[in-house]
C-alpha cells in the first residue's frame, strides 16, 4: 500500500464520519412545547392535547392518559395484552401509541415538518 493509497482510504474515513454526523446533527427533531397528541377512540376524533402542560386524560372508566414533561402515554387500559401501557412514553412527531382492543390511536403531530431519512 502506497502513502497515496493510505491517505486516500484516510480521507474516504473522514469524509463517512463527517457525512454520518451532519445527517445526525443536521435532521430536525421536535421542539419541545410546540407538539400535539392528537387522540382517536372508537374510530373517532376524541381529542388533541398539547404536551406543554401535564394533566392525566380520562378517556373511558379503564383508560387513563398521562401527559408529563413534553411527552404522553397510557397510564391505564384494561385490554387483554397492555402493549399500549408497555409501549411507555413518546414525545417525538410521528410517534404513535396503538390499542387495537379498545380502538384507541394517539399520535404525536407537530406544527413544524418534520424530515427523516427517507424523506426526498
Amino acid at each position: 500500500m502506497t502513502i497515496g493509497d493510505k491517505i486516500l482510504v484516510v480521507l474516504v474515513m473522514i469524509a463517512t464520519v463527517s457525512i454520518t454526523a451532519l445527517i445526525f446533527v443536521s435532521s430536525p427533531t421536535s421542539v419541545p412545547g410546540k407538539n400535539t397528541a392528537v387522540v382517536n377512540f372508537q374510530g373517532k376524533k376524541y381529542g388533541r392535547y398539547l404536551l406543554d402542560e401535564d394533566k392525566i386524560i380520562l378517556i373511558s372508566e379503564n383508560i387513563k392518559l398521562e401527559i408529563n414533561s413534553n411527552r404522553i402515554k397510557v397510564l391505564e387500559n384494561n385490554c387483554p395484552q397492555g402493549i399500549c401501557v408497555h409501549r411507555g412514553w413518546i414525545y417525538k412527531s410521528g410517534q404513535i401509541i396503538c390499542c387495537v382492543p379498545n380502538k384507541l390511536l394517539i399520535e404525536i403531530v407537530s406544527r413544524e415538518k418534520i424530515y427523516d431519512g427517507l424523506t426526498y
